[in-house]
């Protein structure tokens, strides 16, 4: 939850006039990453780990990405297809999950997913610190990388569950169509 606090201060403090703004945004940015490790850690030493915040977590990643990577990308720092394919996959992977937690499948994070949260993180932070940093692509482009890669992983993983379950759906309401037909010919 300290993550959807903290985020919107990521794209005030890029917008602002401030004296070293990139590295005061790299600094939150990294609060705010550090608090979802924390946060996770704690949930799961108290054992309070909960559906809500299984779902909730993915959705305070999401956030502070976005928080990030749309200032970058509306300051010419971050090109526009690399904004795109981060949301796209967000957005697909979490339609997907969705509709996975809605039928009681499994909705865990891979290590996949983990490894591209991690390297997400890495190539903002040095795209924002690219003064320092050179060769910021490099950092983007495995981050785009794992980004495409996690996504396809889930939909491997998690469409044939989809598909199972649609044809599980329409099988019963083809038996109960049937059922009906029977007892209606009987009659």
């Amino acid at each position: 939850a300290s993550r959807i606090i903290i985020a919107p201060a990521i794209p005030l403090i890029l917008f602002s006039g401030l004296p070293n703004r990139d590295y005061w945004a790299v600094a939150v940015f990294i609060v705010a990453a550090l608090t979802d490790a924390f946060d996770g850690r704690v949930a799961r030493q108290m054992h309070e780990v909960t559906t809500f915040g299984k779902q909730f977590d993915p959705l305070a990643d999401k956030v502070m990405m976005f928080s990030a990577i749309i200032p970058l990308t509306i300051q010419g720092r971050l090109p526009l297809w690399v904004a795109l394919v981060i949301v796209g996959r967000e957005v697909f992977v979490t339609v997907l999950r969705t509709l996975v937690a809605r039928r009681g499948g499994p909705t865990a994070a891979s290590w996949l997913g983990k490894a591209k949260t991690g390297a997400q993180n890495v190539a903002v932070c040095w795209v924002m610190l690219e003064e320092i940093l050179p060769y910021g692509y490099i950092a983007v482009g495995v981050a785009v990388f794992f980004t495409v890669l996690s996504g396809l992983h889930y939909a491997w993983h998690w469409i044939p569950l989809l598909w199972k379950e649609e044809q599980s759906v329409n099988l019963r309401r083809h038996d109960a169509g049937s059922d009906s037909d029977a007892s209606g010919a009987s009659s």
